[in-house]
């Protein structure tokens, strides 16, 4: 992961955005830790969407 950003959503919830290296490795991490730890926790179901990103600056 390259980043990660994290912010609650007024009716409830979260909105996380992950910068990856690549559609594998979010797949892997995802796979491997957040599912697993999802159920172990009885977590909603949550949806992902992935995109490309065009650009990025950081200050």
């Amino acid at each position: 992961m390259i980043a990660h950003y994290a912010a609650p959503l007024e009716g409830g919830g979260w909105q996380v955005v992950d910068v990856w290296e690549s559609a594998e490795h979010h797949d892997r991490f995802l796979r491997e830790r957040v599912i697993p730890a999802a159920r172990e926790l009885n977590a909603p179901p949550f949806e992902t969407e992935m995109t490309e990103l065009y650009n990025s600056l950081v200050a």
